[in-house]
Formats: C-alpha cells, sequence, structure tokens
C-alpha cells in the first residue's frame, strides 16, 4: 500500500460533526502527510492524499449546507408560531404568512436530509476506498458480501 496509509489509525473514521474533532483532525492529519509528500518529491503519495482532501472538502461542504438548511429550517417554524400569534392580534390579515413560511421550512428540511444523504453516501465511498488501498484483500472479501450505496466510489 502506498507509504500515506501505513501509520497506525490512518483509515480511522469518526461520525462526528466536522467541529467535534475527528473529521477536522483527519483532515489535518492528511494536509501534512500531502505537505511532506510534496517535499519528498513523493507525487504517488501526494496525488493519493490531494484525492482525500477534495473528497474531504466535498463532504465538509454538504455537511456545512444540510447544517445550514436545518437551522434555517428551525427558523422558519418558529417564524411560522409567531406570525400566527401575530396574525391573531391583528385580525388575520396575513393568513398566508404562517403556511409560506411552513412550507418554506419543509423544503429546506428536504434540502438539508438530501446534502445529509449525499454527504454519508461519499463518507462510505471514500472509507471504501482508504481500506481498498490499504487492505486490498479485506476489501475484496467484503465487497463480495457487502452492497454499495448508491454514488460510492
Amino acid at each position: 500500500p502506498p507509504a500515506c496509509l501505513w501509520r497506525p489509525g490512518a483509515m480511522g473514521c469518526s461520525a462526528r460533526a466536522p467541529g467535534a474533532g475527528g473529521f477536522c483532525s483527519r483532515g489535518r492529519d492528511i494536509i501534512d502527510r500531502a505537505h511532506a509528500a510534496r517535499l519528498a518529491n513523493d507525487a504517488v503519495n501526494v496525488e493519493l492524499l490531494e484525492g482525500m482532501l477534495r473528497s474531504y472538502l466535498r463532504r465538509t461542504s454538504l455537511l456545512e449546507r444540510a447544517l445550514s438548511a436545518y437551522y434555517l429550517a428551525i427558523g422558519l417554524f418558529v417564524t411560522a408560531s409567531l406570525a400566527i400569534a401575530f396574525d391573531n392580534v391583528i385580525g388575520h390579515v396575513v393568513p398566508w404568512l404562517a403556511t409560506a413560511l411552513v412550507v418554506g421550512g419543509a423544503v429546506l428540511l428536504l434540502l438539508g436530509s438530501l446534502a445529509i444523504f449525499l454527504e454519508t453516501n461519499l463518507a462510505a465511498g471514500v472509507l471504501r476506498h482508504e481500506i481498498a488501498l490499504g487492505a486490498p484483500e479485506i476489501a475484496q472479501s467484503d465487497l463480495k458480501r457487502t452492497p454499495r450505496a448508491p454514488g460510492a466510489f
């Protein structure tokens, strides 16, 4: 296997959010190893590690979009509750406002769920790829038994 995967724990995976440490520390580790590979003129490992970093960048983007959509949806649902109260106070002048806010929140929840679905498939594919590079005999035997997720490597 490529030298960049020899370290113990190199194929570790964390299901925690990026801010929780596991995902970020893994990315920082890969950045450091890519820098060392560049200094050593190791083009094979540089290419491999930069590919891994591109995958992490895509995953981070998907997670950011998902969490932003979830928080915006929560904000819209709270605003819809306040709009109902406000509409009752002013005499039902804007009865459609609460419905529009709830529909907007539901759309954002759907988009956030889609982003999490895509990130999960990407994460599974990245891990499967790392296992294939580090332990091809395990990856081959496992692929025969385990169906691949749609959109995975």
